[in-house]
């Protein structure tokens, strides 16, 4: 049986191989939302051009593409809708088209996936994760979906 310390150890070296994998990647994407938040100076670099009355120059190329992406993307989206996979199937697909765009809907699904698409345009990835909240409905919960950070994802090595 695996003790306590086995277990964190565990843990402690599958954080290190997930981390490993996307290390560079991280660095890169830091960077990027750095530059789209206009942060391209270092804080001593800023520091020295406040001390001589300069502010640190910044042109970000960046914000206006993203920005217009993303209205184009809110403008365009479109609801999600279930395909039948049989001539039979066409009523449960409506049914399942409704009930999906509901859920979005209600469960801030859309804004979420808006909010994912921006990372994406900033750095090339992003994550949604759905879940149900129990604060407000101890017994059913309410279906929800967030845009995670994009560094608070343990990513799986393994995957291909």
């Amino acid at each position: 049986m695996a003790t306590e310390k086995d277990r964190i150890k565990d843990i402690k070296g599958r954080f290190d191989e997930s981390f490993a994998a996307l290390a560079t990647a991280y660095t890169d994407m830091q960077t990027l939302h750095k530059m789209y938040a206009n942060k391209q100076w270092s804080d001593k670099d800023a520091s020295n051009s406040k001390k001589k009355n300069i502010p640190p120059l910044t042109y970000n190329f960046m914000k206006k593409n993203v920005d217009v992406m993303v209205g184009i993307q809110r403008q365009n989206k479109m609801a999600l809708k279930a395909f039948a996979e049989e001539t039979g199937d066409n009523i449960s697909a409506s049914i399942a088209s409704i009930l999906l765009h509901h859920s979005m809907r209600k469960g801030n699904g859309y804004t979420a996936a808006s909010e994912a698409f921006k990372d994406v345009c900033i750095a090339g990835l992003s994550w949604l994760s759905p879940y149900i909240d129990f604060s407000k409905d101890a017994i059913n919960g309410e279906f929800k979906v967030i845009c995670d950070s994009t560094f608070d994802i343990f990513f799986d090595p393994s995957l291909k």
